[in-house]
């Protein structure tokens, strides 16, 4: 029985490309796949038709807004003239944020100016900055001059800033003592932190003068003693 079956074997198995023969687990997983087939696609119809209502609802909200937005332009147009001008504050006080301005920073012929703010950063500051020669500017007329420095970015020269306020106040140097590192401020920034300097200066005078009569009348309260002092001293 077996010869008989390995005969059939190989008297069919050259033929089998040929008449394209499935076994009967093929044929019933074969049988299968349309329905699994036809169940993706209501599936993917359902899911679409979905998507194409709620498409439909996103672009009737995004022209009601549009409209709101066209409206609501018309009635502040008038105002509209005073927009370039806030932007051109905006892009100053963007640009001032780069900068930082140096006082009481010794001029020097020998040295650039970026090359000494170099060495003072490295040696004082314990932080190196990224410094283009060209942009670092001498202003005003006093001496020394004022030094302008920009640097690549803002975080640059707040990381600068914070290092010069942190360290310099606590060095025992001096000529470093009266070099200070400040925010390149707009003339409103400018008064306004003059304002709060004075504001600041006049709390601390007070302060200061109230404490100064307080030590005045202590020695005389002490010379002159109360009632109850002279009357027990007496008895």
């Amino acid at each position: 029985m077996c010869q008989h079956k390995n005969d059939v074997f190989h008297v069919l198995q050259p033929i089998l490309l040929n008449i394209n023969w499935v076994c009967s687990g093929c044929i019933s997983s074969i049988r299968e796949k349309p329905k699994s087939v036809d169940d993706q696609l209501q599936l993917l119809y359902t899911v679409l038709h979905k998507l194409e209502a709620e498409h439909r609802s996103l672009v009737q909200k995004v022209d009601s807004l549009t409209n709101i937005s066209l409206s609501s332009a018309t009635l502040v147009q008038p105002s509209a003239v005073t927009s370039p001008t806030g932007s051109a504050v905006t892009r100053d006080q963007q640009r001032r944020r780069c900068n930082i301005i140096i006082s009481g920073f010794p001029e020097s012929e020998q040295i650039s100016d970026a090359d000494f703010l170099r060495e003072l950063c490295e040696c004082h500051l314990n932080y190196k900055p990224w410094l283009d020669d060209s942009r670092c500017q001498r202003l005003g007329k006093s001496s020394p001059r004022l030094l302008r420095v920009t640097l690549a970015s803002e975080q640059a020269a707040a990381e600068l800033l914070f290092a010069a306020k942190t360290r310099l106040s606590k060095s025992d140097d001096s000529a470093l003592c009266r070099i200070y590192f400040n925010r390149d401020l707009n003339p409103a920034e400018a008064k306004q932190a003059y304002l709060l300097r004075k504001e600041r200066r006049e709390g601390r005078q007070s302060a200061v003068n109230s404490a100064g009569e307080g030590s005045v009348l202590n020695p005389l309260a002490q010379s002159f003693p109360t009632v109850s002092e002279s009357s027990t001293q007496s008895a």
